[in-house]
């Protein structure tokens, strides 16, 4: 499971507050099995390139979760979310065994500055299942949409304030992910 979050331009430390909120919401009501889950967390800004907020590990204990989140700080400049995809699959994604779930949490408050569809398009291939956020009134809807798993899984948060209520959202959409996929049926007439 890997958050990428917007923090380029606007997005303040009062901000950050609140994606720490989603995040540690998301982490305490999921599903985890005694094994734990693989978590990474990515800002993006123009810091992003280094792997600094890059934290792959097992998380087994919400302290563990609390000392990733420390890390975030504002990362200021824009966002280029093709390119923070291609760095989620490279770093992470890639490592993990092929039939383990995977999930990306995007929370994008802008538009980004480059296209992500492709890259998008060749992680679901691979299996990772992708819901997004849109937060704030300068979201690009369209961009978000054309990434997500579907439009369904593409919403608007009016103000990144509202971002923590969105969490059973995410939860909901991992824990879907998890299921076996039980056999189609055929029915005739």
């Amino acid at each position: 499971m890997v958050f990428l979050l917007d923090g380029s331009g606007d997005i303040g430390f009062k901000e950050i507050e609140l994606y720490k909120l989603f995040v540690k919401d998301v982490y305490e009501n999921l599903n985890i099995s005694p094994s734990g889950i693989t978590f990474g967390l990515l800002e993006c800004g123009s810091r992003h390139y280094t792997q600094k907020h890059i934290l792959t590990r097992t998380v087994q204990s919400s302290k563990m979760l609390d000392l990733s989140l420390e890390k975030l700080v504002p990362a200021n400049g824009s966002c280029k979310l093709g390119q923070s995809l291609q760095m989620i699959n490279m770093n992470i994604f890639r490592t993990l065994p092929r039939d383990t779930p995977k999930a990306l949490v995007v929370v994008l408050a802008g538009k980004s500055l480059d296209d992500a569809t492709n890259t998008a398009k060749q992680l679901s291939k691979k299996g990772v299942r992708i819901v997004a956020f849109g937060a704030g009134g300068h979201a690009d809807m369209r961009q978000l949409v054309s990434i997500a798993d579907s439009p369904l899984y593409a919403f608007k948060v009016p103000m990144l304030k509202y971002l923590p209520s969105m969490s059973s959202t995410v939860v909901g959409f991992i824990d879907e992910g998890q299921l076996p996929k039980l056999p189609q049926v055929a029915f005739f007439s």
